[in-house]
């Protein structure tokens, strides 16, 4: 491993223990969270509203990652939370789904979704996106009227 990987991985290292620290409802393994070092703030301010509304000990979060191209955030405990508080919770995650649709994974500037040429769907800002030879594909989750 090089050095750059290495401080590369140090740093990863740092904000997992740091995000567990902070807040007690994120008990995953650190291997099931797996997004780029650009939506780390989204993921922490995430945390950090939820941890505002004081959820009982029974929500726990499960899973962070990148899927298609978007923020998951997985959690547990639904049945056991009062319907207002599950509301609540619900509404910020989505609200940061949504930001993360609008922001570069590897930096956390405004970016676009975009594929790969294998196909894989990322989000990227214009030099991430030229990094990786890709193009933008934001009509893919865009529904277009076929009359």
């Amino acid at each position: 491993m090089n050095e750059q990987d290495r401080l590369m991985f140090e740093k990863y290292d740092q904000f997992i223990n740091n995000l567990k620290q902070k807040f007690q409802f994120v008990k995953c393994p650190r291997y099931n969270i797996s997004v780029g070092e650009g939506w780390w703030n989204i993921v922490e301010n995430l945390c950090q509203q939820i941890s505002e509304l004081s959820p009982p000990e029974q929500f726990q979060v499960s899973q962070i990652k990148e899927k298609f191209g978007g923020l998951r955030f997985y959690w547990n405990g639904y049945s056991e939370l009062k319907e207002d508080l599950k509301a609540q919770i619900t509404s910020l995650i989505r609200k940061a789904e949504s930001e993360a649709y609008k922001t570069c994974q590897d930096c956390g500037n405004p970016g676009v979704i975009c594929r790969k040429p294998s196909g894989w769907i990322f989000v990227a800002c214009e030099n991430h996106q030229k990094e990786e030879n890709a193009e933008n594909a934001e009509d893919i989750f865009l529904f277009k009227d076929t009359k």
